[in-house]
């Protein structure tokens, strides 16, 4: 019999953002006769998919890293579990794991696949400076849309092959439990028969939360007792705090945190509003 092929999936976090859940969502559909996965993610306190994965066989470890800094200083360490575990495919997740896993590309060989989950002119100067310097040091690149494709193309004009695979969520895990929403929502108040509209996010600046706010402002303000949703946490937290306020939406958006259990929240919403 053949031996499994080694892959190693690099990620910064294994908290509940949408690149890290696809990790853990989309391990039970490979063939596990032919393929071991290993996981290594550097910032320790996300770690909620950590548990699913195990769950489903895959092998995860940390490398602490308190900031992007010391996440670059860990390839050596990455180069030396590379060669341990005899990985011969490395998949990198979103830019700072994209960008130690170029570095460790250079220093063992390994092929490197890249997933790019946002478009180029969202990030920061410094990351997207960095993506453009190294990123023809990996072997291939996934483009999780035709817009963040175009995007590369645009700001980067790679050298490196390109594919565009279309990002997807499993419908039977997430299907909606209107038992559980009717239920969350008499628990958060909301009286019974008003709209909830919804979102699922990081506090950051790609996800546009104040282009979300606004929005909604414009919806309730045609459909009064209308009442939003926004899951998630973030550093920018405060920032759109402050900008509910500033909108009069105080009292009409919920902001209930990170939370464990997104579907409860799922089956809540009437509709569900994603910024791109």
């Amino acid at each position: 019999m053949n031996e499994k092929i080694n892959i190693l999936h690099l990620v910064k976090s294994l908290g509940r953002g949408g690149a890290e859940m696809l990790l853990q969502e989309t391990l039970p559909y490979h063939n596990r006769d032919i393929f071991n996965f290993h996981y290594i993610y550097f910032l320790p306190w996300k770690d909620q998919m950590v548990e699913g994965i195990r769950k489903n066989g895959g092998t995860v470890e940390n490398f602490p890293a308190k900031n992007n800094a010391v996440i670059m200083l860990q390839a050596r360490k990455i180069a030396r579990y590379i060669k341990r575990n005899n990985i011969q495919l490395l998949h990198c997740h979103l830019p700072w794991a994209g960008f130690v896993g170029r570095l460790v590309h250079k220093m063992t060989g390994t092929p490197v696949i890249y997933s790019e989950h946002n478009k180029q002119e969202r990030y920061h100067i410094l990351t997207k400076t960095i993506n453009r310097i190294s990123f023809n040091s990996q072997s291939h690149v996934v483009a999780v849309s035709a817009d963040v494709a175009e995007s590369i193309e645009k700001h980067i004009r790679p050298r490196v092959p390109v594919t565009t695979i279309l990002n997807g969520v499993n419908v039977e895990t997430f299907r909606r439990n209107r038992e559980e929403g009717e239920k969350l929502k008499k628990e958060l108040g909301i009286a019974p028969g008003a709209a909830v509209i919804g979102t699922i996010a990081v506090f950051r600046f790609q996800k546009r939360l104040k282009e979300w706010v606004s929005v909604f402002k414009m919806i309730e303000k045609q459909l009064p007792g209308t009442r939003g949703i926004i899951v998630g946490e973030g550093l920018l937290r405060g920032e759109i705090e402050e900008h509910i306020r500033n909108e009069g939406m105080e009292g009409k958006i919920i902001l209930p945190g990170l939370q464990t259990e997104v579907k409860p929240w799922y089956s809540a919403m009437d509709i569900f509003i994603l910024n791109c």
